[in-house]
């Protein structure tokens, strides 16, 4: 089974390097283009900058943002870049002047105060990243918090980092989440890293996240905290297809999603996780995986992070796709003596690796 074999990572982890604002743009080395938002029409103007008509639609493209609540006023941010092969990564949490990267709990927030969709992205051809962001409140047909290539006949690479879907809906698929990514032979098409997707809804499948795949081989996840969604249709949590390739999901807690956590009609390599439904007809590879209250600290006020008392402590996998949780605190050493805990938060009030 090709999960087996790793797949080459999409450009996910490409370094930042300089950035500049929207009426100064500047550009690195490689020439690609850095602009920086810190209210909401200064988003939307970034984001028509990198779009169809606008003048960077053709350069890889950053946009960063400062922290605060960009409220969408019942129109979703979006940009539509439907010929381009150049990248857009969208990047949270930087100072005002985005000359340094702040650290800790992802606070550039999306706010659709649950009128219409909060973030809606089409760029078929070039990789689309989205990192240390939060999407919450939507309300729309398909991909309520985040919506990327919905509709499109092909698709490039789609990654997530450090990313928290939260309280959105969708009528149709993928109520906190829609991905269409593609990838040549032997890359993988979706990454979702460090992120947490919660009391979402949709009225058709994935009420957390509907991911759609296309060409490429392994999609790869980790480090995910996926709870209290639900879906009219299947996968209440995550709901994974395509047209070839296979899915990993490792060191993940897919819990208390209805009507199941994870369904996946391509197969599912899933290793070192916590998932306590998985939909019948789901062709899964599975190990080091248990079925237990994670024992989250306060679900109904919205706090997954571990609790006391959780027996998932100290839990997670010799191997992780990416170097810090949610809350940027760095995974412990692999060396097997401070094992990471499981699911999108590691800093717990337990002792592990990197408080010891």
């Amino acid at each position: 089974m090709r999960s087996n074999m790793p797949a080459r990572p999409g450009p996910l982890f490409v370094g930042l390097l300089v950035v500049a604002a929207l009426s100064a743009p500047l550009r690195d080395a490689n020439a690609d283009v850095f602009l920086c938002a810190s209210t909401s029409a200064e988003l939307r103007e970034a984001l028509a900058q990198v779009s169809d008509g606008g003048p960077y639609v053709d350069e890889n493209s950053t946009i960063r943002l400062a922290p605060g609540d960009y409220l969408t006023g019942g129109t979703p941010f979006r940009s539509e870049a439907l010929e381009t092969t150049g990248s857009l990564t969208i990047h949270g949490d930087w100072a005002h002047d985005c000359q340094l990267r702040l650290q800790g709990t992802p606070r550039s927030v999306l706010d659709a105060q649950g009128v219409g969709g909060v973030l809606v992205i089409k760029r078929p051809h070039g990789s689309v990243s989205i990192r240390h962001l939060v999407v919450r409140n939507g309300n729309a047909d398909v991909g309520a918090g985040l919506q990327v290539n919905h509709g499109m006949e092909s698709a490039s690479f789609v990654g997530l980092y450090q990313v928290v879907a939260r309280n959105n809906h969708a009528s149709g698929d993928g109520g906190g989440v829609y991905l269409f990514g593609g990838a040549p032979v032997n890359y993988s098409p979706i990454q979702i890293f460090s992120s947490l997707i919660v009391d979402n809804s949709s009225g058709g499948n994935g009420g957390g996240a509907y991911l759609a795949t296309t060409g490429g081989s392994l999609s790869r996840f980790s480090s995910l905290t996926v709870a209290s969604n639900t879906a009219a249709g299947d996968g209440g949590g995550i709901w994974g297809t395509g047209d070839q390739g296979d899915f990993w999901i490792r060191s993940t807690i897919a819990w208390d999603n209805a009507p199941t956590s994870l369904a996946f009609d391509l197969p599912l390599k899933l290793d070192w996780s916590n998932v306590d439904t998985i939909a019948p007809g789901t062709v899964v590879d599975a190990e080091q995986v248990t079925d237990v209250d994670p024992m989250f600290a306060s679900p109904a006020t919205g706090d997954y992070h571990l609790g006391s008392g959780t027996p998932l402590i100290r839990s997670g996998p010799p191997l992780l796709f990416s170097p810090a949780d949610l809350e940027d605190h760095s995974f412990p050493p692999t060396n097997g003596r401070f094992p990471a805990e499981i699911g999108a938060y590691q800093d717990t009030i337990f002792v592990d690796g990197h408080e010891a």
